[in-house]
């Protein structure tokens, strides 16, 4: 093979993309590191770094990782950029035509290690147009794969199963059995975690909001820990924030949100309804799926007085029995739903 195109240095990089964090370190990403490693070793190239790069290859505003290893790459004097394949440098026009810049000005040379490939700025303009037509497929590629996907996670939606990969906490995946007992490889639903610890931790969560008066996020968070829902290693990352999102998670009362649109969902309950919403009225929400025109006075826009406050006012009915009679009697009170924990006594 020619040596034309070895430029000013031996020194190259490998930016190997997976397509998940689940490849970073399986067979994928060591056989590409393997392939680039022994390509380097034929045609006497120094490689500096591998780097696996969990990253799409079809939006070039969404390459961060890869965009900071070329950088690195020019500012180190790394000449040789080494890719697995053609789809593995881009799937999109816009990287494509840049690197064709670096090449064009003898900054760089890029390497196609599966197809043996070299181009350098001495490189014949049919080597350059070859590649075009290889990004331009992959581009189509990855937009027929996305529309696909799109359209496969609706169709798993509008069946009541949430599509996405990682469930809320307290939830796990879970893959279907066939008739003989074996999992089946593609298709998963959604099924209470195994580990009962997660789901009591969501449990106590909720239970502890609606108690009376109400605790703080903070409270809450200080409980959850002191009684050991916690592995002590996860203790740093359990702020109140993440207390405050499994609140108001609709998850939790059987439903989800996919793509801006609300499904109703298939998956077990682990906070009952009645826990869910009382909860929900502690930061001020009404209950839309259940008719109960004595629920929030006013509809809704009833709103408290105190100017640091202004949460809903909400119908909380206490069932009393008169001592003479034995009549059990309910009275309709209202008061403010306090979600801002202003007042100190629910009246």
């Amino acid at each position: 093979m020619e040596t034309n195109w070895i430029g000013r240095n031996r020194k190259a990089i490998a930016p190997l993309r997976v397509s998940s964090s689940g490849q970073e370190g399986n067979t994928s990403w060591l056989t590409q590191k393997r392939e680039c490693e022994e390509y380097c070793k034929r045609h006497g190239l120094e490689l500096i770094e591998a780097v696996a790069i969990v990253e799409t290859a079809r939006k070039s505003e969404l390459r961060k990782k890869y965009k900071t290893a070329i950088s690195k790459a020019l500012k180190n004097g790394v000449q040789h950029i080494l890719f697995h394949k053609y789809d593995r440098e881009a799937r999109n026009l816009t990287d494509n035509e840049q690197n064709e810049d670096l090449v064009r000005q003898g900054k760089v040379v890029l390497h196609y290690i599966a197809d043996n490939k070299i181009l350098h700025a001495g490189s014949p303009d049919s080597e350059f147009f070859n590649r075009d037509i290889q990004a331009a497929i992959n581009k189509n590629y990855s937009r027929d794969l996305s529309t696909k996907v799109r359209k496969s996670h609706r169709a798993k939606a509008e069946s009541g199963w949430w599509p996405g990969c990682r469930p809320p906490d307290g939830y796990i995946q879970q893959k279907p059995k066939n008739e003989k007992g074996f999992e089946r490889r593609r298709g998963s639903v959604i099924v209470p975690d195994t580990n009962i610890q997660a789901v009591r931790r969501v449990q106590r969560e909720f239970e502890i909001r609606a108690e009376v008066p109400t605790p703080s996020l903070k409270e809450i968070r200080n409980r959850i820990i002191a009684e050991g829902l916690i592995p002590q290693d996860q203790v740093h990352k359990y702020h109140p924030s993440l207390v405050e999102k499994h609140l108001k998670n609709i998850f939790y009362d059987g439903r989800f949100e996919w793509l801006g649109v609300e499904y109703e969902g298939k998956h077990e309950r682990i906070i009952t309804s009645e826990l869910f919403w009382k909860v929900q009225e502690t930061f001020g929400k009404k209950n839309n799926f259940r008719k109960n025109p004595n629920a929030l006075f006013g509809h809704g826009y009833m709103k408290c007085a105190d100017a640091s406050c202004g949460c809903s006012i909400i119908f909380d009915p206490k069932v009393k029995t008169i001592k003479e009679t034995g009549e059990v009697k309910t009275y309709k009170y209202y008061r403010c739903s306090n979600g801002k924990r202003v007042h100190q006594s629910l009246k």
